[in-house]
């Protein structure tokens, strides 16, 4: 972990890369970030075909009792200073293909495309800790009305299915 936020810190001092202002993350704390970049590291060491991470979102509001504002999904990939871009990227065209049909892209910010290139997400490889393909994919926000109870397990499961075939052709199709 060490050794790779050097690296890349040295990068960024000498110009070679830049850094993007991107949507802001919560920072992980030091033992989960010691995970996700052990995770990473095992992710290389194994030839993983994909790393890939599911979230459902909150958003901080008043009142926790109500809904937020934003909603819907987005895919999370590396960006194209990374190594595993390409191939994030193209896992990533397929899985937005396949949500759309059954979820709202979201509504927040820059995550309004649909598919976000981030630097910063360790689960992406920040600082060049990983060369194979991630994705982290945001199913929508917790409030939702699709994922409260009755509808939560059918809408679940609709996610998963579409998330199935869409990787399934990836890995069909993939360079």
């Amino acid at each position: 972990m060490n050794e790779h936020e050097a690296a890349f810190a040295e990068e960024l001092r000498e110009g070679r890369v830049k850094r993007l202002g991107g949507v802001p993350h919560n920072e992980a704390p030091d033992a989960v970030a010691l995970r996700l970049f052990g995770l990473n590291k095992w992710a290389e060491e194994n030839f993983a075909d994909l790393v890939f991470h599911i979230h459902v979102n909150d958003y901080p509001r008043r009142h926790r009792a109500l809904p937020g504002i934003h909603t819907g999904f987005a895919i999370y990939v590396p960006d194209r200073i990374y190594a595993n871009h390409e191939n994030s990227r193209a896992a990533a065209e397929y899985l937005f293909s396949r949500l759309k049909k059954v979820a709202p892209v979201s509504t927040y910010g820059l995550e309004r495309s649909g598919i976000v290139l981030d630097q910063e997400l360790i689960s992406l490889g920040a600082s060049r800790s990983l060369s194979r393909p991630a994705l982290l994919v945001e199913y929508g926000y917790v409030y939702e009305r699709r994922f409260a109870a009755p509808a939560r397990a059918a809408h679940l499961e609709r996610l998963a299915e579409e998330t199935y075939f869409a990787l399934l052709e990836y890995f069909t199709h993939r360079p």
